[in-house]
Formats: C-alpha cells, structure tokens, sequence
C-alpha cells in the first residue's frame, strides 16, 4: 500500500511508524485508519523488524483521534454511516490486534481520545513536558470508547482513572509518570531521542525472548493466577526452543557476548 497520511520507516530493527496530518492534529480518516492497519500489519509480519516507535508528526499533537471534520461530514451528509468499524480499531492498534513485539509510544504533544488509547495500547510511552493525555468525551454528551475505557482503569489506579473519566479531565504528562502511566517525561523536542534511547535497550534484548515476554504478560489479564501460570503461551514456547536462547545462554556462561538473529 502506497502511505499518504503516515510514514514508515525502518532502520535495522526499529520501525517508525508517524502519523502525518500536523495540519488536522494527526487525526485519523477512513485512509488513515487503513494505511495503519496495513502498516501494523507489515510491522508484525517482518521477521527483522523487533521494535516499532509511534508518533506523530511536530509539536503539538501525537493525534486527536478521530477527525471530527470527517465524521461530521458524514453524519451530515443525510445517510447514516453504516461501514462497519474495522477489528483493529483506530489507529489499527485499539482493538482486536495483537502483536507480541515491543511497541513505543513517542508523545510529541496532546494525545486525545482515540488518540490517547493508541498510546496506552502501546507498551511503554514517553511524553513531552507540555504533553496532556485528553478524554473528554462526556462533555460533549459522548462516553470514551470502551477498549479506551478499559485501558485507562487497568493503567491507572481506579480512583485516579474514574475521576478522569467521569469528569473529562485531562492528564498532564507529570501527572502521568507519577501515576504510572508514562515511563518518561522529557523537554519539548527530546521525545524522539527519548523514544530511541528506550527502542536501543530494547534492541539488545533477544527479540523471542521479548515476545514471549510480552505474551506471557499481557494475556495473564484474561486469565486467574493458577490458570496464568499453567497457560501455553506459544511465542514463549518459541522463546524456550530458538537458537537465540541456547546460544545466548552458551555465550553468556562463558561471559561473551552474542548477536541475536531473531531464530
């Protein structure tokens, strides 16, 4: 697919995936949603691609979420929209995707709505100083989408997360990192830097060894405890059998140092 709304780029095993409509606050339309979905897509499937960074292009929004403009149009056009709303969900990140490799989000400004729950379905974010994470939807007679919902109460403490909610309030980005939410706060204009230095410690990790990491991790939510620790995680299975572990335990024993293949 030819990409007009983002970019992706690679280099060696990091993917950078940005979110290119500064003048529509990285908003997402239909061609949008769809250009992320296939390059999520294409991030998953590369076996050398191990870590993707997200985020969006300037200073002043990470992405509004929806472009309001867009579904207005819509709405007003005289006929319901009827498409049916794709399985990924905004961004190709909000619902029904799963992708076991590490995912970073690079908060270069505000992260609204759909926006901000394309952040929190990252794995680590790290937010400019000026940043604020907005969901305001029941002040425009709306409620926030329920994987969005749901991220926020389980991201943050419950009280934290329901006053949030219930008021439309927004999170400054301090706030966050004092509650957990965000890994790192840095000055306007470092968050790429920021977003690399995490992406680079990630890089040296085994790149199986993360998956089944993060698998492991992330579905033990839908499980209670004992079921979580009997669970067959299948990227962790891959992790135990790759060339990378029984050569990179051989390398460590004898105290050297070995370059992982991703096998």
């Amino acid at each position: 697919m030819k990409y007009e709304d983002i970019k992706y780029e690679q280099e060696g095993h990091l993917v950078t995936i940005t979110i290119n409509r500064p003048d529509r606050m990285n908003s997402c339309t239909e061609q949008t949603n769809n250009e992320l979905i296939d390059a999520w897509h294409t991030f998953r499937a590369d076996d050398a691609a191990w870590c993707a960074i997200l985020t969006g292009e300037g200073d002043d929004w990470f992405s509004a979420g929806i472009d309001m403009q867009w579904l207005l149009e819509h709405f007003m056009s005289g006929e319901p929209y009827r498409k049916p709303e794709p399985r990924e969900g905004i961004g190709g990140l909000t619902h029904e995707f799963e992708c076991w490799k590490p995912l970073i989000a690079a908060i270069n400004g505000n992260a609204g709505h759909a926006g901000f729950d394309m952040a929190m379905a990252c794995d680590m974010i790290v937010a400019s100083e000026d940043a604020k994470f907005i969901l305001s939807a029941p002040k425009v007679a709306g409620a926030t989408d329920r994987h969005g919902l749901i991220r926020l109460s389980r991201q943050l403490p419950l009280k934290i997360a329901m006053g949030t909610l219930l008021t439309g309030s927004e999170i400054t980005a301090q706030e966050g990192e004092r509650w957990g939410l965000v890994n790192e706060v840095v000055p306007k204009g470092e968050v790429m830097a920021a977003a690399r230095r995490w992406a680079d410690r990630v890089l040296q990790c085994a790149p199986l060894a993360l998956s089944g990491t993060k698998e492991w991790a992330m579905r033990q939510f839908d499980l209670p405890y004992t079921a979580a620790l009997t669970h067959k995680y299948f990227s962790w299975d891959e992790m135990r059998n790759s060339e990378d572990s029984r050569e990179g335990l051989r390398a460590y024993a004898k105290g050297e140092k070995y370059e992982y293949k991703g096998q």
